[in-house]
This record gives C-alpha cells, structure tokens and sequence, in this order.
C-alpha cells in the first residue's frame, strides 16, 4: 500500500522581494548577508570557483545508442566501461516510465570512467536491472569512486518486488577531472545498464546544516528552528487529532529527547471539539535546505490507529500550493503494522494519477518496507538522500528504496530541486492510519532522540 499524503493546512503570506541594487558597496553587503542567510536556513548556495560545473549533469549508458529518457534527456553511450558484456532483457521492466535506459545491461562490469569539467563534489545515480531469476545474495558487489565507497554490499535481487529497476545513489569527491568507478563483487557478477553524474559542489566535507540533540530541562520547548502548530483539524484524510501547542503533547524530557504525545482526552481547540489531542512541530520560515541527507533518530509508538511521521515539505507552498511544492515523506509507520516503515515522494501528477488535494492531480512513487524488527522496541535512524534527480530512502544506513526524476512519466512533476522545511508529528487515525481502538495505549510517546542535515 502507498502512504497517504501528509497534507500541511493554511497558507502563509508570501516572502518580500529584495530591494534594488544601489552601487557595488551595496552589492557586496547584499552578497554577504545572502550569504549569511543562506547558512542560516541550510539552504546550499552553488560554489562559484568553478566556472562550468554549475549545472553539469552528464548522463551515460552501456547500449551503442543514444537514449532519450520519459523526461526528454538524452543519454549518450559510454566510450570507456569495460568487463563483461552488454545484454537484453527479455521483456521491459516494470517500475519505470524509460524502461530503455534498464534493457541493456552490462553483465559483469568492472570500471567506468566518467569525465568531468572541474574537481569538486558529484551526485552519482547508478542505473540497473533486478535481473529476472536473481536471488537475494546471488550477486553482491561494492561500487567504489577512486577507492572510496560510493555503496556497499549492493543486491539488486532486494528491494521493492514490484519493481523492475534499482538505483545506486551517493555523493563522491573527484579531485581530478575523471570520476572512475569501480565493481568489486564478493558473490556473482555485477551490473549496470546507465549512470547519472551531477555536480553539487566544491571539494569538502559536508557541511552540519541543523543537528539538533534535543538537550534541555524536562518540560521545556524544544527551541528553534521548531515550532509548535496549533490545528483544531481535522488534518489529513479525516485524522481524529487536534494539534495543541502546549507542554502537554510535545517537550523535552530532560534526558536529551523530543516527546511528541498523543493524549486520549476531550480537547477543544479554536472552538473544535475533539477526543484526542497530539503534537506536530515545523521548522518552516526557521530552517530549510536543498539537497542533502536529512536524518531523524526515534523510537515510534505502538498501537493501532497511530502515525508517527518525519517529513518535508517545499518552502514554495504558500504560492504554488500542495502538491506542486513537492513533499518527502522521510518515514512513517503505522502502529498496527509496527515492522514496516513507509517512504514516499509526491508532486503534481499527470491524468494518470488519482484526484487529490483541491481537485488536483496527485502523483506518488515511493514502498513499503518491512523491516523484520518490531521498530516500536527501540531506536532507529531514518534518512533520505536529497539529490539531484534522486532521493534514496535508508533505515539504520541501510538503502531500501530511491525515488528517481528517470522513473517518472512526462506529465509528472519533480519539485525537489528547491528548499524544504521539516516536519515531525504524531496523528490518530484517519483512513490510512485506522482508527484507535480499546488495546491502544494511551498516552503514546514519539520519541525523538535527535534530527540532523548534511550537505
């Protein structure tokens, strides 16, 4: 089943322009401050030393001929990959709207050298068939960037079953002007058919955009860049929560946690009669970035009717409206169903795609996961890999699905390539959630040990 979108009510008032240029003394103070803002709200601004990366993305596959991608990119064929041989599958994989970009496939593959204009940091996004037959541990490999791992332990035999296709994603520094790949495998062979290289900035570590351990005295206010939303609701698809912005449903606990709680108790908010009362907290107008690996570690509640949930969305809502602003769903999971965890992106869909939000096509591409662990029982580390074209979704480091720009159909948005503001919550009920019944425990505690940015 596919997660129900998480939809975020209210508008706010759209942000100020910027005033005139007046002279270079101004220009450079407005530079600086930009500057200042822009590490500030986490929002990576392009290094400007290396004149031609800006924007470079350079798309290759192993077959002889162009290939032009459900978006209208064109993929060129590799001049310099080597081992093995290029096969076909029998029939065109599922999962993807450019399944031409996953019929060819080399069997075997050993190294791949990529140009680039400029040493800096590069988005890799590796494309490959789930090879019919393959069992999970058939063929196992590593891809390395220059010795470095870009990802470990790859078997494309895992994964979402209904889907055909698999993407290896992760961000390499390139200190020459060759990124050069490599496939040591330790069962089978490996296997590639095409591979996406965006450039996302100059040689460094990543940057701490927000790291947040929640330490402070029981009972208070986690502080900025969070908020407290106050919503009488419902929210969502018929939630049965009211969102209060009290001590009540979310604080700190004094031993380095964030306590989100949903509470079993006649509430009324903004005149709004309700039975249960919870928390969300955002970080919008605070904090936002673009691209980078988001993470949360908690411990989710248990029972049936709850929905804890980390996501984001587009800081462009209040003038483009949801789901045109775009929206990750980092992870959710049900208390009735306490193994799997939920990733999704959303965006406006094509005719295609059901009706949502305001008469609007909605569009949804993301998996269930199950886990094998009871995730109510303990800490976990939730993440997504915003990058260019990508964004790969982890569970205590481990990749279990990517969301690619490639998979979609032509009709389909892709509005992650902007910023996004964060939002944590815990709901009750609704259609996708179910309802609460007599063994759910109350109160039920999300409990956030600590939410962190990169990029």
């Amino acid at each position: 089943m596919t997660a129900a979108p998480r939809l975020e009510p209210g508008l706010a008032p759209p942000h100020g322009s910027r005033p005139p240029r007046r002279g270079r003394a101004l220009v450079g103070l407005v530079v600086i401050l930009a500057l200042v803002a822009g590490a500030l709200v986490g929002v990576r601004l392009l290094h400007r030393g290396a004149p031609g990366a800006a924007g470079f993305t350079l798309r290759q596959t192993v077959g002889t001929e162009e290939v032009t991608d459900s978006r209208g990119s064109v993929w060129s064929p590799a001049t310099d990959v080597h081992g093995g041989t290029v096969e076909q599958l029998g029939s065109a994989p599922a999962g993807t709207a450019s399944p031409q970009l996953y019929e060819h496939y080399r069997q075997g593959v050993t190294d791949w050298t990529i140009p680039v204009p400029t040493p800096g940091r590069y988005a890799v996004d590796l494309l490959a068939p789930r090879i019919p037959g393959d069992s999970s541990g058939a063929r196992v490999f590593d891809v390395l960037s220059g010795g470095d791992p870009l990802a470990r332990d790859v078997d494309l035999a895992t994964g979402p079953s209904a889907s055909g296709v698999r993407h290896v994603t992760g961000e390499v520094q390139v200190r020459g002007k060759v990124l050069h790949l490599t496939f040591p495998t330790s069962r089978g062979l490996a296997v590639a058919s095409a591979v996406q290289v965006s450039w996302t900035g100059g040689l460094g570590k990543p940057r701490t955009l927000l790291h947040d351990d929640f330490a402070g005295r029981a009972g208070a206010a986690p502080g900025d860049p969070w908020t407290r939303v106050q919503d009488p609701g419902p929210a969502g698809e018929g939630e049965l929560e009211a969102y209060t912005a009290d001590s009540s449903t979310s604080s700190l606990d004094g031993q380095g946690h964030l306590v989100l709680s949903a509470l079993h108790q006649p509430t009324t908010t903004e005149g709004r009669a309700t039975d249960y009362a919870s928390a969300k907290l955002t970080t919008e107008g605070a904090f936002a970035f673009t691209y980078g690996h988001v993470e949360a570690r908690m411990q989710v509640p248990s029972g049936r009717g709850l929905w804890p949930a980390f996501w984001a969305i587009g800081t462009d809502r209040p003038q483009v409206d949801w789901p045109r602003s775009g929206e990750i769903d980092v992870m959710e999971v049900l208390g009735r169903d306490p193994r799997t965890v939920h990733a999704n992106v959303h965006g406006l869909g094509d005719q295609q795609d059901p009706t949502g939000w305001r008469g609007q096509r909605v569009s949804g591409t993301g998996t269930d996961h199950d886990t094998g662990t009871d995730l109510t029982t303990g800490f976990h580390t939730y993440a997504a890999d915003v990058r260019p074209g990508a964004i790969t979704f982890s569970i205590d480091g481990r990749p279990y699905f990517t969301a690619a720009e490639v998979d979609l159909r032509s009709g389909q948005e892709w509005p992650f390539d902007k910023p996004f503001y964060l939002i944590v919550n815990l709901a009750v009920g609704g259609t996708w959630g179910g309802a609460p019944d007599s063994s759910t425990p109350f109160p039920a505690k999300m409990v956030i040990d600590s939410i962190r940015v990169t990029s």
